[in-house]
């Protein structure tokens, strides 16, 4: 048989309280989308891991010179992923 007894407990949690945009340093507000990127490449085996960034897009625009960018990296095996989100 277990007996149980009470203890209080504090706790420290993060919680998000502002996003930039990685690219026009612009506070993307708390009740809005932005776009969550992320690039890398495979072209250096198992240290590609090192190639990979994130970026917090606010706009259609920022997304638009980001991809840009994208298309101008001279990586053989790039990628990216975009995925739309809400603070």
């Amino acid at each position: 048989m277990k007996k149980y007894d009470k203890e209080e407990v504090t706790c420290f949690k993060e919680i998000l309280v502002e996003t930039t945009c990685d690219l026009c340093k612009q506070e993307i507000p708390t009740d809005s989308y932005y776009y969550e990127v992320i690039t890398g490449h495979n072209d250096w085996g198992h240290d590609s891991v090192d190639s990979i960034e994130k970026f917090d897009i606010c706009s259609d625009e920022c997304l638009k010179k980001k991809f840009n960018e994208y298309l101008e990296e001279s990586s053989k095996t790039k990628y990216i992923e975009i995925e739309k989100s809400q603070n």
